[in-house]
């Protein structure tokens, strides 16, 4: 098992206070560890003369129902994507999760695939810069499987303030 799925068990089995010996094994199991910082895949930088936009006049408008595009911030970059040029199910489905919890894809994607090692921030500033970075390598493995990749685009910068 990966190891996000691992910490998971083992956060749960303390929680519930199940036998120590239990605990052990799951804590002695091997499994596929998280990617290394430096391992993140990224969407790449913004361009050195990317507008600085705010996330209620710039992203929130473009959600891809009202608008023909979708926009994104994730780790102080702000992400565009047209809905029309991305075919498939977990895309859509996907489109949903950001219609739901919001556009600041932090925030999101914490409370869908909650990791014990980051936790579930509350606001921005409770992110650390290697969170942020993981969940942008999240969104990018994710934009992978679904085949969206080539249609993202990194369109501009958003002012984050991280934990650290």
């Amino acid at each position: 098992p990966q190891q996000r799925y691992l910490d998971l068990l083992i956060e749960g089995a303390k929680h519930f206070q199940l036998h120590e010996k239990q605990i052990k094994f799951l804590e002695s199991h091997e499994c596929v560890p998280r990617p290394q910082p430096h391992e993140f895949k990224s969407f790449g930088p913004a361009a050195e003369d990317a507008p600085l936009m705010s996330y209620e006049n710039d992203i929130c408008p473009f959600n891809g129902r009202d608008t023909p595009n979708l926009r994104l911030a994730v780790n102080g970059k702000v992400l565009e994507i047209f809905v029309k040029n991305v075919e498939g199910t977990l895309f859509r489905n996907s489109m949903n999760f950001y219609r739901q919890f919001g556009q600041r894809v932090e925030l999101t994607l914490s409370r869908i695939l909650y990791d014990p090692k980051y936790g579930c921030p509350e606001s921005l500033e409770e992110c650390t810069r290697e969170q942020s970075a993981y969940i942008e390598h999240i969104l990018h493995q994710g934009s992978e499987v679904n085949t969206s990749i080539d249609h993202w685009k990194v369109i501009g910068c958003i002012l984050q303030e991280y934990k650290d």
